[in-house]
């Protein structure tokens, strides 16, 4: 029935998310995308006192205080020729050049090893997605990386320890799995502004696939300077994840993002948490025993930070509307899942300097948003080219009636504490011990589609 495939709805849901006819249900650009004089600027060596490199500073940021020991650095050698099948052997040691000596290097990165993919005149690719020569894939490890304009850095999936550092017109593009681990507090900072997204990973905003927070300690961080963009979901499974302030963070589709019990997402001030496209048959945040937060204590809010998730089909209504004859393609079933889900000690909260008017506040994403693999974007080229099929139109017409609302089932235990709910449908406060209710503090309702009192239900929908 459905005749459009999964990379199509995928572009054709992003161009509309991005585009100006939604702003108001879109995150603005970073106020970090832009130019800047770079010069030798480094990931590793990051000039933090050089007010023009990093104007938008608050001085609080937790990796201003991130004391990285000298390690050895490898430059591509032959800045502006192209690594991979096509060109040059990635991972060929003598492709690299030991900033220390000025020598080939002997082995690899590693861990230990911050890389350099310098700026050029003309665009060009290091490519460890597809190696080529007859070698296996092979993942990129390193501590540091810097990508500077006109560079496309590819990886098949990647691990990082320290900071990362995508300049304006470059691209660090990781095809599956992107891994942040170790002990300290680090900082990934994009200066790309958002463009049309894309499943091949073309477009800047774009991490990748699979990001997965996995630091030593709770305690230990990375914050996400600028624009960012999954090919689906975030998977936080120790440490913190910062959305920095005036930032974006979007993890994609048919995935449910997760917070494990070591685990934090922190939203800062003016920051943006939110799916780019409506995923009917996903949750779209797990919070399994962690944190999902506006602000630090020793950073709190100023401005509301946003979050932003989708309604679900919680009639379990099963579609019976006819398959179109001559379509190989099978509907999916919609599942019931809620919007977000607290297990017991899971906690939703915020840290402000006044709660009444700077917090994180729950609201929807916007209903004309694509549908994961269901229906394109309304008011896209793509939308208006499927309804001329009577059984798209009669299918999507069916998606519109469903009912419209968000839904939280919130387990015995779970805390809440500052925060802003919007959207949400009568009864779509699931709650495991209704009496619990009594313990959420600073509890704000915007404008929601039942009265207050009528908000609370059963920890199963209706």
């Amino acid at each position: 029935m459905i005749k459009y495939r999964p990379a199509a709805l995928f572009l054709l849901a992003c161009s509309l998310a991005f585009s100006a006819e939604i702003a108001e249900g879109r995150p603005l650009a970073s106020k970090w995308a832009g130019s800047y004089p770079y010069d030798k600027a480094t990931a590793h060596v990051p000039g933090f006192d050089d007010k023009k490199l990093w104007p938008h500073l608050s001085g609080k940021e937790y990796f201003l205080a991130t004391k990285l020991p000298p390690k050895r650095v490898l430059v591509w050698a032959k800045p502006g020729t192209d690594g991979g099948a096509q060109g040059v052997d990635p991972l060929a040691p003598a492709s690299w050049t030991d900033q220390a000596t000025g020598q080939p290097a002997s082995s690899l990165p590693d861990l230990e090893t911050d890389i350099v993919i310098p700026a050029a005149p003309m665009d060009y690719t290091v490519d460890f997605q597809n190696p080529g020569h007859g070698k296996k894939e092979k993942m990129l490890s390193a501590r540091c990386v810097t990508v500077g304009a006109k560079v496309r850095l590819n990886a098949a999936d990647a691990t990082v320890r320290g900071h990362v550092w995508v300049q304006n017109g470059g691209h660090f593009m990781v095809d599956v799995t992107l891994y942040f681990t170790g002990p300290d507090h680090t900082f990934y900072r994009n200066d790309n502004a958002a463009i049309q997204p894309d499943p091949m990973g073309r477009d800047r905003t774009y991490l990748c696939q699979y990001l997965n927070l996995d630091k030593a300690s709770l305690d230990a961080s990375t914050e996400f300077i600028g624009m960012f963009h999954s090919g689906d979901e975030f998977q936080i499974l120790a440490g913190t994840m910062i959305v920095g302030a005036d930032s974006v963070m979007e993890p994609g589709r048919e995935a449910s993002p997760f917070i494990e019990k070591s685990g934090r997402i922190a939203v800062m001030v003016g920051g943006y948490f939110g799916k780019w496209i409506l995923d009917m048959p996903c949750c779209d945040i797990d919070i399994r025993g962690g944190t999902l937060q506006g602000g630090m204590p020793d950073r709190p809010l100023t401005r509301n930070a946003i979050v932003k998730i989708g309604y679900k089909n919680f009639t379990n209504a099963k579609c019976t509307l006819p398959t179109n004859p001559n379509d190989d393609d099978k509907r999916q079933d919609l599942k019931r899942e809620p919007s977000i889900k607290l297990t017991n000690g899971a906690s939703i909260r915020s840290y402000s300097t006044d709660i009444a008017k700077a917090r994180l506040v729950i609201a929807p994403l916007p209903q004309c948003y694509g549908i994961t693999f269901h229906r394109p974007a309304k008011g896209s080229e793509e939308y208006a080219e499927s309804v001329k099929d009577k059984y798209n139109a009669a299918y999507y017409t069916w998606l519109d009636v469903l009912p419209i609302g968000l839904d939280m089932q919130i387990a015995k235990g779970a805390i809440i504490d500052g925060v802003e709910l919007s959207g949400f449908r009568k009864g779509g406060l699931m709650m495991a011990d209704r009496s619990e209710r009594k313990t959420w503090k600073h509890v704000f309702f915007g404008e929601n589609l039942a009265p207050e009192a009528e908000l609370v239900g059963g920890v199963h929908a209706p």
